[in-house]
C-alpha cells in the first residue's frame, strides 16, 4: 500500500524543482559576459598630479567599470572609448558614440598593440571587456578639464 503524500511534502518538492529550473546553470571555468557599459565614470589616476580618466561604466558616475562594449552599442561609454582609441592609440576614427566597424577595428588594433607591449594574451576580437580594460590606455584629464596625456588604469 502506498503512503499518501501530504500537502507540505508536495509543496516543498515543487518549490525545489521550480527554484532549480529558474537558477541559471553556470559552468565552472567558463567566462560569463559582463554587463554592458552605458555611461562613464571619472576614475582617479595614480600620479603626482591630479588627473582623472573617463572610463566606460555601468551607468553614469557609478564607478562600476567592469563592463563590456561591442558592436551596436551607442552610448557615452563608446564615445570615451573612441576618444582614447584616437588620442592614445592614434587610431583614425570619428568620435560619435556608436560602436560600429571602425571602432571594432580600432579596438582590435589596440588589443594587438597591448599584446605586443605587455604580452597580455588578449583575444583580438574587437570587444572591450574587463581583460582589455586592464591594459588599456585612457585619456587623462586635469582638474581644469584639459587633456593631460594618456595613462593605464591597470587593475
Amino acid at each position: 500500500m502506498r503512503s499518501p503524500l501530504n500537502r507540505r511534502t508536495v509543496s516543498a518538492a515543487l518549490g525545489v524543482v521550480a527554484a532549480a529550473a529558474l537558477t541559471p546553470v553556470l559552468a565552472p571555468g567558463v567566462a560569463h559576459a559582463a554587463p554592458t557599459c552605458t555611461g562613464t565614470s571619472a576614475v582617479a589616476y595614480a600620479s603626482d598630479w591630479p588627473t582623472t580618466m573617463r572610463m566606460p561604466s555601468v551607468g553614469n558616475g557609478t564607478g562600476q567599470i567592469t563592463c563590456e562594449l561591442g558592436p551596436n552599442n551607442n552610448s557615452p561609454a563608446v564615445r570615451s572609448l573612441q576618444e582614447s582609441l584616437r588620442d592614445c592609440y592614434y587610431q583614425p576614427i570619428g568620435v560619435d558614440g556608436q560602436f560600429g566597424p571602425q571602432t571594432r577595428n580600432a579596438v582590435r588594433a589596440a588589443q594587438r598593440r597591448i599584446n605586443e607591449l605587455h604580452g597580455a594574451g588578449l583575444t583580438v576580437d574587437g570587444i572591450y571587456g574587463p581583460r582589455t580594460r586592464k591594459y588599456f590606455q585612457w585619456k587623462l584629464w586635469d582638474h581644469n578639464g584639459a587633456w593631460a596625456g594618456c595613462g593605464y588604469y591597470g587593475a
